[in-house]
């Protein structure tokens, strides 16, 4: 085909399109689905039309989440840290590191004056 100047046009044809989306909610419930069907993972992801690496990506996050620690108590996930004498001025220095996983370390230093 050519446009009016003469010059070669191309046609683009439409790109697949993608699928929306799935919410947490909606993982969780392809994932019950796959245990309940008794298939392989390949052969549950061609029958419900899911990308096998997204089916192992959202199985591999959802059962990270699954062993982290939970607080019951409703309070959070902060405790206040306290001086054995709280009411004793703090003369040492002091060094907290928290480990935040997948590598990720925070410290923290009071530097003695």
């Amino acid at each position: 085909m050519t446009n009016e100047a003469g010059e070669e046009m191309t046609q683009h044809t439409p790109r697949a399109k993608r699928q929306a989306r799935r919410t947490i909610q909606q993982w969780h419930a392809l994932l019950s689905q796959y245990e309940q069907s008794g298939l392989s993972q390949r052969a549950f992801c061609q029958q419900s039309a899911i990308p096998y690496s997204s089916f192992l990506r959202w199985r591999q996050r959802l059962s990270s989440r699954a062993t982290e620690p939970v607080d019951a108590s409703g309070d959070g996930l902060f405790i206040e840290l306290m001086n054995e004498a709280p009411d004793a001025p703090s003369r040492q220095p002091w060094d907290v590191e928290l480990q935040l996983g997948e590598g990720v370390f925070l410290r923290l230093r009071q530097l003695s004056c």
